[in-house]
C-alpha cells in the first residue's frame, strides 16, 4: 500500500512532468506562431499580427509564470533553511498558508492555464485559416 512519502514522490514527479511539457507546448507554439507570421509566402496559414501577438503573449507570460513560481519557491525555500539553522534542526514542515508557498502554487496553475489558452488558439488559428477561410 502506498504510503505519504509515495504520494509526495509521486506528485514531485507529476509537477516536473507538468513544468516539462509547460516548456515543450510553449516552445512549439512560440515556434510555430512566429513561422506562421513571418511566413513570406501568402499561403492560408499565414498570420497576421492580430492573430499572432495573442498567442505570443500567452507563451511569453507562461514561461514568465513558471519563472516566479521557481522564484517563490527559491525565496520561501531560502526562509524555511535560515529558521532551521536558527533552530538548529534538521526538520521542517512547509507552511501551505504562507504567502510565498501560495504564490508559488498560484504561478503554477497560472503558468498551465496561459500554457493551455494559448495551444488552443493557435490549433483555432490554424483550423480557421485551414478549413473556414
Amino acid at each position: 500500500m502506498p504510503t505519504k512519502t509515495d504520494l509526495y514522490a509521486e506528485l514531485n514527479w507529476i509537477t516536473e512532468k507538468i513544468s516539462s511539457l509547460v516548456w515543450t507546448l510553449n516552445l512549439g507554439a512560440l515556434g510555430t506562431t512566429w513561422t506562421l507570421f513571418i511566413a513570406t509566402t501568402n499561403t492560408k496559414l499565414q498570420f497576421q499580427p492580430a492573430e499572432a501577438f495573442p498567442i505570443l503573449f500567452l507563451c511569453i507570460a507562461s514561461l514568465t509564470f513558471e519563472m516566479l513560481q521557481y522564484l517563490s519557491a527559491y525565496i520561501n525555500d531560502r526562509l524555511i533553511l535560515h529558521k532551521v539553522e536558527a533552530a538548529k534542526t534538521d526538520t521542517y514542515d512547509y507552511d501551505a498558508t504562507a504567502f510565498l508557498y501560495r504564490l508559488r502554487m498560484f504561478f503554477f496553475y497560472l503558468k498551465i492555464v496561459a500554457t493551455i489558452a494559448a495551444a488552443v488558439l493557435l490549433l483555432w488559428k490554424i483550423y480557421t485559416h485551414l478549413w473556414l477561410s
